[in-house]
């Protein structure tokens, strides 16, 4: 799930941040090296902070449940 996450985000920015560089008078080839590049860059940084993300996620999540659980008995 962590990959496949981080490949959608980085294709997503990667895609996104194509007409925003050809906006800018830079050529098609710069522009998709750059867009790669960046592409690159978030889905790197979306498979590293996924845990970090996951485990502050969760933690919320298995508090409220505990507590559900002490009121039952």
């Amino acid at each position: 799930m962590r990959l496949v996450l981080a490949a959608a985000t980085g294709l997503f920015f990667g895609i996104a941040w194509f007409p925003f560089m050809l906006s800018h008078d830079e050529t098609v080839l710069s522009a998709t090296v750059v867009s790669v590049v960046a592409g690159l860059f978030f889905a790197f940084s979306w498979y590293a902070f996924y845990p970090v993300l996951d485990r502050s996620l969760n933690r919320g999540a298995r508090s409220s449940a505990s507590r559900r659980r002490r009121r039952r008995r």
